[in-house]
């Protein structure tokens, strides 16, 4: 993986943030595991009950589905006002094809929403919805995890 070049003090203000994150994952831990000791009071889990939410689970997991979903989605919150060529440029192995199609899906599932500037020529560039941002800030700790520096991982 390549490295970023950035100064003593930035990666000093980065380590904080990424230490602060993935502080958050223990909590996150618990916090689930308290829910599914709910849930596994509160139901009886027959095989009916499981195969039902394996379909939920499996429904959650393709929200993701598609490669550079993740990516297109990390772009769009991290350039200030993200036109499409932005977008593809910053993305230089996506081909035009797959990258309309998964902007498409993502408007669809209300993650980004899409605006388009009159003039000459017309310019459209995309935005995080609030709900797309609520999903951007739970996965982010995971993300920074796995762009850690091996000292701060173990």
């Amino acid at each position: 993986m390549e490295e970023l070049k950035i100064s003593s003090k930035k990666q000093s203000i980065l380590y904080e943030t990424w230490e602060e994150m993935i502080n958050l994952i223990p909590k996150m831990r618990k916090a689930v595991k308290m829910g599914m000791l709910r849930d596994q009071k509160l139901f009886i889990h027959d095989i009916h009950r499981v195969q039902m939410e394996r379909k939920l689970i499996k429904k959650a997991l393709e929200f993701f589905h598609g490669k550079w979903t993740l990516d297109i989605i990390y772009t769009i919150v991290n350039i200030k006002k993200p036109y499409y060529n932005e977008i593809k440029k910053t993305l230089i192995d996506v081909n035009s094809r797959t990258l309309s199609t998964r902007l498409k899906d993502l408007q669809k599932k209300k993650i980004i929403k899409r605006h388009i500037e009159k003039g000459q020529p017309v310019r459209v560039y995309y935005t995080m919805t609030a709900f797309g941002m609520g999903i951007f800030e739970m996965i982010l700790p995971f993300i920074f995890y796995f762009i850690l520096p091996k000292e701060l991982r173990e």
